[in-house]
């Protein structure tokens, strides 16, 4: 079988849409492993949930939202809009 194939049949939907909401999130806020930003998402029934906070700008801001799983890069963004991107 082809790499690509191995990698399908490994990868699991819920998780890869979490990760996909939290590094649009980190995108959208031009955040990485050194910024004071934190995205945290999970598999709430048939949505996506996510949990955000920034500490930029030495004010901490934190949001919650959720859509559903299809809709992980909006939520990612959405998210950090609303903590102040």
């Amino acid at each position: 079988p082809l790499m690509a194939d191995i990698c399908h049949a490994l990868n699991h939907p819920g998780t890869l849409s979490c990760v996909t909401a939290e590094r649009a999130f980190l995108a959208q806020m031009g955040g990485g492993c050194l910024s004071p930003v934190a995205p945290y998402a999970e598999i709430a029934g048939d949505q996506l949930y996510l949990r955000a906070i920034s500490f930029r700008h030495e004010m901490l801001r934190r949001t919650e939202k959720r859509a559903p799983l299809s809709d992980a890069v909006a939520l990612g963004r959405a998210a950090a809009i609303e903590v102040g991107n």
